[in-house]
């Protein structure tokens, strides 16, 4: 158990420890003869840890690496006073473009929009992969003016990715929720809050795509 959560945490030099007094037995000396050992397993469980928290198809966080990175950044952030900004982000009309056009021009879309968070986000940020069509990002925030500053490299992402890109065209739906450290709340509360207004801005898209979704069929 002790082995597990160390992998899982991603925790080294622990997962090294645990692995060498696994094998050393009782007189607390690792036999030259299992050195390899010892390294094979400790990469095989910090292998095991990043396949773990890893979403295959875009190579970010999935939502339990997201959560489990997010947390311990809000935990950090209310130690030290400071603010942070969960922007929670819905790929629009993915299951269209997976029904219209196939899976593999839907896996691309996400993949695009993986590189668009990375390209936007701070080099600190935690982005992750939620699951289907639905990603987040937590970053550290000194106030709300920074959230235009977040959503214009967003949206200067995404107009270069669609520039670049064979349609479809990528469109997000996001929601934005402030972490405020002397109120501090869980980063599931945020994604609540994030969520609720994502949708609200999902309502409001046109019918636009669907026009230039049967362009391109």
């Amino acid at each position: 158990m002790r082995l597990y959560a160390a992998a899982m945490d991603g925790d080294q030099a622990r997962v090294k420890q645990i692995l060498a007094d696994m094998l050393s037995g009782r007189n607390g000396h690792v036999d030259v003869d299992l050195s390899s050992e010892l390294q094979a397993l400790q990469d095989f469980f910090l292998a095991l840890h990043s396949l773990a928290l890893t979403d295959e198809l875009t190579g970010l966080n999935n939502r339990r690496g997201f959560l489990r990175r997010a947390a311990r950044l809000l935990e950090m952030a209310a130690r030290e006073m400071r603010a942070a900004v969960l922007i929670y982000v819905d790929v629009d009309h993915l299951k269209r473009v997976n029904d219209v056009l196939g899976h593999e021009a839907g896996d691309r879309l996400l993949s695009r929009t993986s590189q668009v968070l990375r390209d936007a986000a701070g080099s600190s940020a935690v982005i992750g992969r939620l699951g289907g069509d639905e990603f987040a990002v937590l970053e550290a925030s000194t106030d709300r003016t920074d959230h235009n500053q977040i959503l214009d490299r967003l949206q200067s992402a995404v107009d270069a990715c669609n520039a670049s890109a064979a349609a479809p065209e990528l469109s997000l739906s996001i929601g934005i929720a402030d972490f405020e450290p002397r109120r501090p709340v869980a980063i599931f509360s945020l994604l609540e809050q994030a969520d609720r207004i994502m949708y609200r801005d999902k309502r409001r898209e046109s019918r636009r795509f669907d026009r230039a979704l049967r362009a391109v069929r």
